[in-house]
């Protein structure tokens, strides 16, 4: 038996015409969104360090007060559980965890032309960025609401050794 010869209708073959066209638009949209994403990476890591700087420049003088006995002293007559203190160097630490990871991102292997930052920054040190983002994003997010408790221990700090005088 032999299959009976059916022509295709132009209607199916504007369908598949049509998928076709839908399957390259995606692929095009797919790659273009990437590109964004990692052209952009170079500029984000750099933003993300200076905020890191911003908030180690916040929190060191709170440390450097908080350990002297000149401004908050005695910290332990205020400070009985030493909740500040350890928010302090719990921050700290996120700090210093956020800077290590941006600095081994950057130092990831690239094409060394530095001239472009297209070309310069290097496709392995884009893609490892754009897999660990979501990560770095949100532990920087602790980070910055690390602070505000921070801030906040601080502020409770300060007012219990007003209203004990």
């Amino acid at each position: 038996m032999t299959p009976p010869n059916c022509p295709d209708s132009p209607l199916t073959i504007t369908g598949n015409a049509l998928t076709i066209l839908t399957f390259l638009l995606s692929l095009t949209v797919a790659y273009l969104t990437l590109t964004t994403f990692t052209l952009s990476a170079p500029r984000e890591i750099a933003s993300l360090h200076l905020s890191l700087q911003e908030i180690r420049t916040q929190l060191l003088p709170i440390l450097h007060c908080y350990s002297e006995e000149a401004s908050l002293a005695p910290s332990e007559r205020y400070d009985r559980d030493g909740v500040l203190g350890a928010e302090i160097q719990r921050v700290v630490g996120m700090v210093e965890g956020l800077e290590g990871e941006l600095v081994d991102l950057e130092g990831l292997g690239g094409d060394g032309d530095g001239g472009n930052e297209r070309k310069g920054w290097g496709v392995r040190r884009r893609v490892k960025w754009l897999m660990v983002r979501r990560e770095v994003l949100g532990r920087m997010q602790r980070t910055e609401r690390g602070k505000m408790e921070v801030r906040l221990s601080q502020m409770g700090l300060l007012l219990r050794q007003v209203i004990s005088f």
